[in-house]
């Protein structure tokens, strides 16, 4: 007689045999145990890889510290342990872009299996009651926040080694759901990232894109431009060119494709072009940059282009022209600096301002990418903060932190990580907040002053990264505790949703 009972029968145990191993998935064990191996030496007094592994899982229920007030009713409590498991909810859904790093490079597949994408498990372990609460699965569905899936699919790609053999169009395929996903789609972004995207044959690519499908497109667009960096790529070039307006002939017919499809591509241009100083590139991602929408009620409005686009096209028109400084070669005439220049630091029409708004942060980042480490003392100076109080109310207090880092990115070489650095790069009329340790209450006057101590703050992060050096560590660890510190400050007026998205972006 058997000595206990199943609670499982043959069926659902066989069907499970089929289920991805949630954990590590299918790979190449041996490609681990090298890391594995050299992880050990390197940290060999404590756990410090273990537990970072703990913290990027998103598989398992997460714990957390909930006490409960005593005069809190049963209903006060559930409140609360729901509030507090919807904001792990969102800590939960940006775990893969870390993920991501932390195994980067580190698997080899098993080509006979499908490589396994993690998803998300939104429950939490109250403790110490040991309570189970799910956040509201309603409100955090695929189609909800489809970029936390999509990041999800690039950190599952972007763990496969670099150094893998046969990844080739059948084993894409292979992977392949039966309906398109964001998980797939962020999956096909990091093959191109990593060069395994430049086996999948082009019949392949078309028949991706041809369902239209918003994410996989952008995946697919961004990992091919990835995969042919610099190559400038006839195919290429063709798949880009139908799925952006801007880039067909005059008269043709309208595009069918998402504003997130043609904002892809654009990016997509400048990764295809990158560091060529094509010309012609160079003229249509400027055009997208500065281009005004007509102002006529009888003409539909341009959704078009709206900030992001235009951004993207910054990027691109950097990346086509990256570091050349005053070397312009065939772009001399083109008085590319010039245009550029009035849009992100120009006096703005009035009338116009919700259009050239939108090309502030392109024309920026354009800027800060072309002069990149050039040392262009004239050019940091114009593309710095205002150097008035009165100045200050003209700019988008968003735009700090933008020109911060372009400012830097262009005197590259005199970015120091202390305190003193951070100190200098404070005008000294708002000097005296430069600490931020006497910020009592979050008000939207503080805005430029936050939006300029992130700025220098990632710029530190930029230009140490990976040096481990103690200064820059223990000065951007004293401006994260100054952050964390401002999260629980409570917000004056109308300005509470500043308090409520720094407690969000602290999870």
């Amino acid at each position: 007689m058997p000595l206990h009972e199943a609670v499982r029968d043959v069926h659902s145990i066989t069907a499970s045999v089929l289920e991805p191993e949630p954990a590590l998935g299918a790979f190449d064990g041996s490609a681990e145990i090298d890391r594995t191996i050299i992880t050990k030496l390197i940290f060999a007094e404590d756990l410090r890889v273990q537990e970072a592994s703990k913290l990027l899982q998103s598989g398992k229920p997460v714990a957390v510290k909930h006490i409960a007030e005593p005069e809190w009713t049963e209903h006060e409590i559930l409140e609360n342990q729901q509030e507090l498991a919807q904001q792990v909810a969102i800590r939960t859904l940006a775990v893969p872009a870390g993920r991501g790093l932390l195994l980067y490079s580190a698997r080899i597949p098993l080509l006979t299996e499908k490589f396994p994408i993690q998803g998300f498990n939104l429950t939490c372990v109250m403790k110490p009651a040991n309570t189970t609460v799910s956040a509201d699965k309603a409100s955090y569905t695929e189609e909800k926040v489809c970029w936390a899936f999509f990041h999800s699919g690039v950190a599952a790609g972007l763990s496969i080694s670099r150094e893998a053999q046969e990844i080739e169009s059948s084993w894409i395929i292979y992977n392949k759901p039966p309906e398109l996903s964001n998980r797939h789609a962020g999956f096909l972004l990091a093959l191109g990232l990593n060069g395994h995207l430049k086996s999948l044959a082009k019949y392949h690519a078309f028949n991706y894109l041809t369902p239209k499908h918003t994410m996989t497109s952008i995946g697919l667009l961004l990992g091919l431009s990835a995969a042919y960096l610099g190559t400038m790529d006839t195919t290429v070039t063709k798949l880009l060119s139908v799925h952006v307006t801007r880039l067909l002939p005059p008269g043709s017919a309208e595009l069918n494709v998402s504003g997130l499809t043609q904002t892809a591509g654009m990016m997509g241009i400048g990764l295809l072009y990158y560091n060529t100083q094509h010309r012609r590139m160079s003229e249509i991602l400027l055009s997208e940059i500065e281009h005004i929408d007509v102002q006529d009620s009888s003409v539909p409005a341009d959704n078009l282009r709206d900030e992001g686009y235009r951004l993207a096209a910054g990027f691109g028109l950097g990346f086509i022209n990256l570091g050349i400084g005053q070397n312009l070669k065939g772009l001399q005439d083109m008085q590319l600096v010039e245009r550029l220049l009035d849009l992100a630091v120009g006096t703005k029409n009035v009338q116009l301002i919700h259009v050239l708004d939108k090309a502030t942060a392109g024309a920026t980042i354009a800027l800060a990418l072309i002069y990149m480490k050039s040392g262009d003392e004239n050019l940091a100076k114009k593309i710095d903060i205002p150097d008035t109080v009165h100045m200050f109310d003209y700019v988008r207090p968003d735009l700090f932190l933008l020109r911060t880092v372009a400012k830097h990115l262009i005197l590259w070489d005199k970015i120091r990580g202390s305190m003193d650095w951070v100190h200098d790069g404070f005008r000294p009329f708002i000097r005296a907040h430069w600490t931020l340790d006497n910020i009592r209450y979050l008000d939207s006057s503080f805005l430029p002053i936050l939006n300029l101590a992130a700025g220098l703050c990632f710029s530190i992060g930029l230009r140490f990264a990976g040096s481990g050096a103690e200064e820059p560590r223990d000065t951007l660890l004293y401006y994260l505790d100054q952050f964390t510190r401002l999260c629980s400050l409570p917000g004056m007026f109308h300005v509470y949703p500043i308090n409520k998205s720094l407690t969000e972006y602290s999870w």
